[in-house]
Order: structure tokens, then sequence, then C-alpha cells
């Protein structure tokens, strides 16, 4: 047993050897692999902190826009609240005719000279013209025609106002809503 015990375990320490350096090779090959695995995973891990830190950003800003559209277009609404009552006056979209006599001692004309006296991009002499007529001044004022032609382009700058705020809202939104899918 001992001869033949001898050679074989010689010859079992000989055929491993080369295992041996086969084995140590995989074993540096697998723990280089894991490096990689563990960059990646470190690297991954710190996309997500942006990615979480870019939404957060995101959510602020869309947060923000959607009061800023909430408080213009409740402003626009206020304004087109007096244009609508001063044309129903004059019988526009409205059943009253007795001249707008009713609608000047009417809060909604004093709303309505606070939104003229406010407008930013209306005609001066638009301006002048409805003032003098919201402060009862006859001798000044411009004819009933002349009001309503007035009030319907205040009324269409208003309902476009509005309407480019929603666009850019809806727009805002698809904005948002694809940053937050990536």
């Amino acid at each position: 047993y001992c001869k033949n015990g001898a050679e074989s375990l010689e010859k079992s320490v000989a055929d491993a050897g080369p295992r041996i350096e086969q084995l140590e090779a995989a074993i540096k090959e697998a723990e280089a692999k894991k490096d990689g695995l563990d960059t990646e995973i470190a690297n991954h891990q710190a996309d997500q902190v942006a990615a979480k830190k870019d939404m957060a950003d995101a959510t602020a800003i869309r947060e923000q826009e959607k009061a800023q559209f909430d408080s213009a277009i409740a402003e626009e609404e206020a304004e087109l609240g007096p244009i609508n009552e001063a044309l129903a006056a004059f019988g526009q979209g409205g059943n009253s005719t007795d001249g707008g006599e009713s609608f000047l001692q009417s809060s909604a004309a004093q709303s309505l000279k606070k939104v003229v006296q406010a407008q930013n991009n209306m005609n001066d002499g638009d301006r002048s013209e409805l003032l003098s007529f919201l402060s009862g001044d006859s001798e000044m004022a411009p004819g009933e025609g002349e009001i309503v032609g007035i009030l319907v382009n205040m009324k269409e700058t208003v309902t476009t106002n509005m309407a480019d705020l929603r666009k850019a809202e809806e727009e805002n939104i698809e904005a948002y809503e694809g940053t937050m899918e990536t």
C-alpha cells in the first residue's frame, strides 16, 4: 500500500498543480467581476439619488407653475365677470336694455372701473372713454355703441389670454409627465 499509495499521492499532487493555477485564475477573475459589479451598483445608486432629486425639483417647479396658472386664471376670470355684466346691461348677451343706467349704479361698474384702470394692454383712448362713461360723465362719455365695442374688445382679449394660459398649462403638464416617465 505504501508504494502504490505514495505513487498515487504523487500523481494526484502533480495533476492538481495545473488545476490549482486554473482555480486561482478563476478566483481572481471572479473577484475582478465582483469589483466591477460593485462599481456598477454604486453608479446606479448615485443615478437613482440624482433621479429622485430631479423628480423632486420637477415636482416643485410644476407646483409653482400650477400656482401661477391658478392665480392668472382667477385674475382673468375676475376681469371677465364685470365685462360680461356690462355687456348684459347693454343688451349684449343679456336681457337688460336700459342703456346701462342700472349698471352704472352697480358694484359691477366699480369692479369694471378697477379692471379698466389695471389693464396694461389697453389703448389709452379707450381707457379714457370707458372711465368717463363709468364715472357718469355724460359730457365726456362716448356713445353706447362705442362703449359696447370697447367692452367686446376687452372680452376678446381676456378670453384669448385665458385660452393662452390654458394651452401653456397643458404644455407644462405634458412636459412634467414626460420628465416623470423618464
